[in-house]
């Protein structure tokens, strides 16, 4: 089944008897495809910028962009728990073919694990923590995150959230947070997030040790790009990925506005500056 919705075309298919929607935009008649992978709680929608961004750019045949589980009109996960394979199944239903992919938060972890479809990856703040080993403070994180998650806690759940990738003082505090806003923060996050965070855990030991080989594989086309505005909990995790992916040879970049959710806060600068990374990998 396909629909259009404005500069998309969106469609469906299958992955383990599972609906998957996402969406594409043919760009020129030639270059390769570009694959976008939304971060937890957002959706295809968040790249509608980029989608521009690489029309005009050119040399990109089309954009790819799957809802992953739970998002817009896939389906929720259930049953038993889900795996950065899961996840990379999800995106190899929707493009079976060499490309280059772009990855944000949660979505970058998944881009990883696709690794070996790629031709180069554009990663912006991936979540994929224990590529760092069992980092403490990511590990922490997690397991509150979980702990909350499994008390239906929502308030400690937004609390966490907000604290690792928004909180930018210590004057920045959850309590005095709108409503509205604390709402639009938790009610996209949970439980999808749960079972996100859960597939970090999972990927320990053998599965990080793959991811790990396909980035050394891919070495510089591999660009890792950092906001400028980090938040707390984040900052002492990507003062580590700067190093170890500089160790494995990726190009390490720094954005030029934003936090954690640049490519939704700021889509316009965000998506020119990806464009523009998706193309030197071209060359």
């Amino acid at each position: 089944m396909r629909r259009f919705a404005s500069t998309w075309e969106v469609s469906e298919t299958f992955v383990k008897r599972r609906r998957v929607e996402f969406a594409s935009r043919h760009l020129a008649r030639e270059g390769p495809v570009v694959v976008a992978l939304h971060c937890s709680g957002s959706s295809y929608k968040q790249w509608s910028s980029l989608a521009v961004a690489l029309e005009n750019s050119g040399g990109f045949s089309r954009l790819v962009a799957p809802n992953l589980f739970g998002s817009g009109r896939t389906e929720p996960w259930r049953g038993g728990e889900q795996t950065l394979d899961d996840q990379a199944a999800l995106v190899r239903a929707c493009v079976d073919e060499p490309c280059l992919i772009v990855g944000h938060s949660h979505g970058g972890s998944v881009a990883i694990r696709c690794g070996d479809l790629a031709l180069g990856l554009v990663l912006f703040e991936p979540n994929h923590f224990f590529l760092l080993g069992q980092d403490l403070d990511a590990l922490t994180f997690v397991h509150r995150m979980r702990a909350a998650a499994e008390a239906d806690d929502r308030d400690e759940w937004g609390r966490l959230f907000w604290d690792f990738w928004f909180r930018q003082s210590d004057d920045d505090v959850w309590d005095d947070l709108a409503p509205d806003l604390k709402r639009k923060l938790v009610d996209p996050t949970l439980p999808h997030t749960y079972h996100e965070i859960t597939s970090l855990l999972l990927a320990m030991g053998p599965g990080v040790e793959r991811d790990l080989v396909v980035l050394d594989a891919l070495g510089d086309k591999v660009h890792l790009l950092l906001s400028p505005e980090p938040g707390l909990g984040f900052r002492p995790v990507l003062a580590r990925y700067r190093r170890l992916f500089a160790t494995l040879g990726a190009q390490v970049f720094d954005a030029p506005v934003g936090g954690h959710v640049a490519p939704i806060t700021h889509p316009d600068p965000t998506a020119a500056f990806v464009a523009s990374h998706l193309l030197s990998l071209l060359k």
